[in-house]
């Protein structure tokens, strides 16, 4: 077995996972295959203090030999604290971000203060080959920062996920507590506008590189911060979903910041029955992106409208754009929306002189909720409308 290829036996290991069983016995076969098999065991590790806190200490304490190999850990607590805090029950409090909060009561914090001190006490190594953390479900204050923060040092890409906090500094401080991300994904956050508490001074914010924001973030204060603190100026690539006109003229502000600095965008508008009306009242436009050579347009997420979509949104922002670099644009889209797409617009914008770096132009389909796809029909109807493109060989398509 010692003498099988190293490639060869790096994707045996590879293959059979997830089934965990079959990579324990590959990493029992011989001294050669350990090494692989312990890096694929232990890459990503979804922790609950509450249940799996003591196993997980033990574990490093009784083999530190596989710390190294663990790179992306995502700390999930679900304790009788956040289940109140995920009841969409208002009691008196009221959220500007998403639904309702019942406070927690100290001593549902202090029990939860001690699972995570159970899984991370403070005379533990800090686990420096973490490079991606997830933080889901759990409250963000000052004592679960404090924790978290010294067993993280190279935390690069972090991910927050139905997070709860009093103030929006609470977030912040999180942010600030691990300087060296450059990726930052808000998937679920919800504050309250309250004076933080803990806190004596604000810390540096992390220099990001890319940001995701879903529809699920207030993200205005966000941009606020950001600009206010000189932290979006090296930002390349923002991922963001607009849901309302202060989410339209948030993301704006920022991409006029950064300017020709970003080169990945993804937008898309969710849960909203006329994005066309967003772009004019926001005045939300694509102009500040000179520097794009990627840029993906989300049509196919849910909106409020049940009779039609209104995709002529997606027309307005590429009228507007003037990209010398750009290379790709990816259009996401269901099968059952390709008739409210003027494609033979996009066809006449996108032939045009400024985007004669433009090398392919992706549709990206998704199949309708009911599950049909008609693929090659869809293919022909847009081949069909876009003629020009078509010519050149820059169509391409993705079916789902």
């Amino acid at each position: 077995m010692q003498r099988m290829p190293s490639e060869i036996r790096d994707l045996i290991v590879e293959n059979v996972y997830p089934d965990v069983p079959a990579v324990k016995a590959c990493s029992l076969t011989c001294r050669a295959w350990l090494p692989n098999a312990r890096r694929t065991l232990f890459h990503s590790i979804s922790l609950d203090p509450k249940s799996h806190g003591h196993a997980f200490r033990r574990l490093l304490a009784s083999s530190p030999h596989v710390t190294p190999y663990i790179r992306e850990l995502e700390i999930r607590v679900r304790t009788a604290a956040q289940l109140r805090w995920d009841n969409d029950t208002i009691q008196g409090v009221s959220w500007p971000t998403l639904q309702g909060l019942q406070r927690i009561r100290e001593p549902e914090s202090a029990t939860l203060m001690a699972l995570l001190q159970s899984a991370f006490p403070s005379n533990a190594s800090p686990l420096k080959s973490v490079t991606s953390l997830i933080v889901a479900a759990m409250p963000i204050t000052y004592a679960v920062i404090t924790i978290l923060a010294p067993h993280f040092p190279n935390v690069r890409t972090l991910t927050v996920d139905g997070c709860k906090g009093l103030s929006f500094t609470d977030f912040i401080k999180l942010l600030g507590a691990f300087p060296r991300v450059h990726t930052l994904r808000l998937v679920a956050a919800q504050w309250l506008h309250q004076k933080s508490v803990g806190f004596d001074s604000i810390l540096t914010f992390p220099r990001l590189r890319r940001l995701e924001v879903s529809r699920k973030i207030d993200v205005a204060p966000l941009v606020t911060w950001m600009l206010d603190h000189s932290a979006a100026s090296d930002l390349n690539s923002l991922s963001c979903s607009i849901s309302s006109p202060k989410h339209a003229v948030a993301i704006g502000l920022l991409l006029h910041a950064v300017g020709d600095t970003l080169q990945h965008l993804e937008v898309g508008f969710a849960e909203t029955q006329h994005p066309t009306d967003i772009l004019v009242d926001a005045r939300f436009d694509l102009t500040p992106c000179t520097g794009l050579r990627s840029l993906r347009m989300l049509c196919a997420e849910p909106q409020l409208s049940s009779y039609q979509p209104s995709l002529s949104w997606v027309v307005i922002l590429l009228s507007k754009l003037d990209p010398p670099w750009l290379k790709e644009i990816v259009i996401v889209i269901r099968s059952s929306n390709l008739w409210a797409l003027n494609l033979e617009a996009l066809d006449v914008i996108l032939s045009h002189a400024r985007f004669a770096s433009l090398e392919r132009v992706v549709f990206d389909i998704e199949a309708d909720t009911s599950g049909e796809q008609q693929g090659p029909e869809d293919r022909k109807q847009i081949c069909r409308r876009m003629s020009e493109l078509h010519a050149k060989g820059t169509l391409g398509f993705d079916d789902h």
